[in-house]
């Protein structure tokens, strides 16, 4: 079962249904993911399991997971995860660099299920 998170930003950015993970009738082949377009600027979700992950516009992807898009978290708690063929995907509870502003302001919250 995959997660449903919600990304907002304090400047007004909102993105609803962003999936992480799969469904049962996909979960062997893809792991949906937040990720940012190094092309479009867009924050997209992209297959983590893919050799070269792409964006819808062609662009290659830095996907949220990487520390280098987000602030060093305070605890160990995350937002939501996902594991599968010996990789893994995980997002601590911290800020987040904005697709609009372009700030470390951008925050992932659980929405919901999906399979």
């Amino acid at each position: 079962m995959g997660s449903i998170l919600r990304a907002t930003c304090s400047c007004g950015f909102i993105q609803e249904w962003i999936p992480l993970g799969g469904g049962m009738r996909n979960y062997e082949t893809v792991c949906s993911a937040p990720a940012l377009c190094t092309s479009c600027g867009l924050l997209v979700c992209a297959n983590y399991l893919d050799d070269m992950p792409r964006c819808p516009c062609g662009g290659t992807v830095r996907f949220y997971n990487d520390p280098a898009l987000y602030r060093t978290p305070v605890g160990e708690l995350t937002v939501a995860d996902w594991n599968i063929r010996e990789k893994s995907f995980s997002l601590p509870d911290t800020h987040y660099l904005c697709p609009k502003c372009s700030e470390m302001n951008m925050h992932f919250r659980f929405a919901g299920c999906f399979d």
